[in-house]
């Protein structure tokens, strides 16, 4: 699990705040400077610059199962 606001700036651990990722991308995320966010539920990825100069979001994961 990946917190999308890390717990250490304030973030809750709370799934409305949680990102599942495989381990090799979690540490991607934190190594590699990629910016997550949520949009309307859903994990948006930001690639760095060296990937793309434009920093263009990605969507990523699949809607939630509502609860």
């Amino acid at each position: 699990m990946h917190h999308v606001e890390h717990w250490l700036d304030g973030g809750d651990t709370k799934v409305e705040n949680m990102v599942l990722l495989c381990q090799h991308h979690h540490l991607v995320i934190h190594h590699d400077h990629w910016h997550l966010e949520m949009i309307d539920g859903l994990p948006w990825f930001t690639p760095p610059p060296w990937i793309d100069p434009d920093r263009r979001p990605r969507p990523g994961g699949r809607p939630r199962v509502p609860t």
